[in-house]
């Protein structure tokens, strides 16, 4: 369900940025990865994804710093971090349904 309600919101974010060009307004999308907001984030990260989602999580700080300034440069899309980063960009050119099936065994640990 997570999955599935982010992606509304990218593309929400997407569609919007397109219909309120006209306004000169600007629409950003942030999507990071694990953000350890609190110590149990850090643990369920770390029992899902084990090192490589201590490797890909930020602190909350980092995140909005990032945020703000890529905001402010209008981009459409934020994803906070080298390694969320590049997961995302392998994640767009992988079968859909390869990343159902990563996304079900990694949400059953």
């Amino acid at each position: 369900m997570y999955s599935a309600t982010k992606s509304s919101v990218i593309f929400f974010s997407y569609a919007s940025r397109f219909q309120l060009k006209d306004k000169n307004i600007s629409v950003s999308c942030l999507a990071p990865g694990p953000v350890y907001t609190k110590l149990q984030t850090e643990n369920e990260t770390e029992k899902q994804l084990g090192w490589f989602g201590s490797r890909m999580a930020l602190s909350p700080k980092r995140v909005g710093e990032i945020a703000v300034r890529q905001t402010l440069n209008k981009k459409m899309m934020t994803v906070p971090g080298t390694l969320p980063g590049i997961m995302s960009s392998i994640i767009r050119i992988l079968p859909r349904r390869w990343i159902a099936g990563l996304c079900y065994n990694l949400g059953k640990r």
